[in-house]
């Protein structure tokens, strides 16, 4: 009778804290309902107020007279695909700097980087850019003055094609912009990507003022910038959802690495069959011919002594 008992009183005991658990459960999703809905709200509202506002003239929360740069070195390829597919663009950058017009160069090689900024014209009226660069850029402008319609404006070149564009000339349709109606009194962002690889470096953006018929360089009293701007490539389609790390690039599979990461094209010398076979006991060490360009090593002096410090290592190994 006891031992039933107790199993009463266990059985009892098991249903009142279903019951507790099952409130608990209940209480806790209302609350998470309710915090997501709110959270829900606020993000909703967000999204209407950055659609809503024409342009920003709070002018406390800009730095006047310069555009920021951001830097990715050892970017190599040459195209400027290869800079948007770097696991580091664009939030992990190597260095930055300031530049007080639209123009910048690093006397460089092999990096990519990324202008961005505002830009504020003199007086109401139409305006036209025209873009120029050694290797490929694109120029992104806000013809309303939200992020939101940050747009490609012009470009040296396409992403997947090596191109270059001295000051004054013109190689592509895609450096001269379409007429934008810009207002005095208001900030337009802007945001221009160059990838440089050899010979010459720089990205230098001109543009056409109103009632002007010469290009000029955008000088420091037009231009100004801010530490939340939002770029247009944080956004884009061809970046991850998931943000990546410096430290877990050496996780990366090798089908990432060749997605992600450009290399340089490389051939190796053609080997001719082994001719010449030794015997050091019973090991064969058989040479092998290298030929490059169709010509026998033994015709190039430095390859023959190389190829004798070689032997001469391997007669000490496998002495006769």
């Amino acid at each position: 009778m006891r031992i039933k008992t107790c199993f009463q009183i266990l059985d009892s005991l098991g249903r009142v804290l279903s019951v507790l658990a099952l409130v608990l459960i209940y209480n806790q999703v209302n609350e998470n309902s309710s915090i997501s809905e709110q959270n829900s709200l606020k993000w909703t509202a967000a999204q209407e107020d950055s659609k809503t506002t024409s342009s920003v003239k709070n002018n406390s929360a800009y730095n006047y007279g310069k555009l920021k740069v951001q830097v990715w070195p050892n970017i190599c390829g040459g195209k400027l695909q290869h800079l948007l597919n770097s696991p580091f663009f664009p939030r992990f950058f190597d260095e930055s700097y300031f530049i007080s017009q639209t123009r910048a160069a690093l006397n460089k090689t092999n990096y990519g980087q990324r202008i961005f900024g505002f830009l504020q014209p003199p007086e109401t009226g139409y305006y036209k850019f025209v873009l120029y660069s050694d290797d490929g850029s694109e120029f992104w402008f806000g013809s309303n003055g939200t992020f939101a319609s940050l747009k490609l404006a012009a470009s040296v070149a396409s992403r997947e094609k090596i191109g270059r564009a001295s000051v004054g000339e013109i190689h592509f349709d895609s450096q001269i912009s379409e007429d934008f109606l810009l207002e005095k009194g208001y900030k337009y962002p802007l945001e221009i990507i160059h990838l440089q690889g050899t010979e010459a470096d720089f990205v230098e953006l001109h543009w056409i003022r109103p009632g002007k018929h010469f290009l000029e360089v955008v000088t420091s009293e037009y231009i100004s910038h801010t530490a939340n701007f939002q770029s247009i490539f944080q956004r884009s389609s061809f970046q991850s959802s998931v943000s990546t790390r410096p430290y877990l690039v050496t996780f990366l599979t090798d089908r990432t690495v060749e997605r992600t990461l450009s290399t340089r094209t490389y051939s190796l010398p053609v080997p001719t069959k082994p001719d010449v076979p030794r015997f050091h006991g019973y090991k064969t060490i058989k040479e092998v011919v290298m030929v490059t360009n169709g010509k026998d090593w033994r015709g190039n002096t430095e390859a023959k002594e190389v190829i004798e410090h070689y032997m001469a290592g391997l007669e000490k190994i496998f002495p006769k």
